[in-house]
């Protein structure tokens, strides 16, 4: 008998156990070997009608036509990202089911005009550049904004210790308006706390405090200050 195979879809489709599947003895077993292409998968395996998907075997008693069927792989994408926006993407996709091999489009949306995207990842691979990725598994999208509103601009500007050495004041300079200043012993003891005037300016006053080192931070930053008199 005749034995024809046939397939849907991309992949391989092979026949062992005979010789020539043309001309087939009656009663002779086949193993049905499918092989999907990357990205898809074998759904469906029948012999004239008949599903063998679970043993991939069938015996031959007549002509007979064995169908595969492979399916494009599936994954869903997920998109996360912080307080400060939102990201979507471009395509008209189902994010629950993306084929594999599709190529996505990220859109980042800061909640304002001073939120910015910082980092853009999928499955940890930074995609921060081109916003694209390729879908080859499940995947995660991950965005990272920062609101830079009344942090104006004090990256250029210098923060500045004076008089250093002191005797009974300090002046902070140069840093964010409004933004908290604190002094330190060495020991880490917060001894003072205030907040920068609009112009970024703070006066501390050093009149209690005895001779020594101390330590003024500001943005996350130290800066050491020496007591003499």
């Amino acid at each position: 008998f005749a034995v024809s195979l046939t397939k849907e879809g991309e992949g391989t489709i092979t026949a062992t156990g005979a010789s020539n599947l043309n001309s087939v003895a009656y009663g002779t077993e086949l193993t049905i070997v499918a092989t999907p292409a990357e990205g898809y998968e074998l759904t469906a395996l029948t012999a004239n009608g008949t599903d063998i998907l679970a043993t991939k075997k069938v015996v031959v008693e007549g002509n007979l036509t064995v169908k595969a069927t492979f399916t494009k792989k599936t994954f869903a994408v997920t998109l996360t990202s912080n307080e400060h926006g939102d990201i979507t993407i471009v395509e008209p996709v189902n994010l629950e089911a993306v084929s594999y091999g599709t190529t996505l489009t990220v859109k980042a949306t800061g909640k304002n005009a001073q939120c910015e995207l910082t980092a853009l990842t999928a499955n940890g691979k930074d995609i921060l550049a081109t916003k694209s990725f390729v879908v080859t598994d499940v995947t995660e999208v991950k965005a990272t904004f920062v609101d830079h509103t009344g942090v104006e601009t004090t990256v250029t500007q210098q923060v500045q210790l004076y008089p250093n050495p002191a005797t009974d004041y300090v002046i902070v300079e140069g840093v964010a308006p409004a933004s908290e200043v604190t002094l330190h012993s060495m020991t880490g003891d917060r001894l003072y706390a205030g907040r920068a005037d609009s112009r970024g300016v703070l006066q501390i006053d050093l009149t209690p405090y005895a001779d020594g080192v101390y330590l003024v931070c500001v943005a996350g930053e130290t800066y050491r200050v020496v007591v003499k008199r």
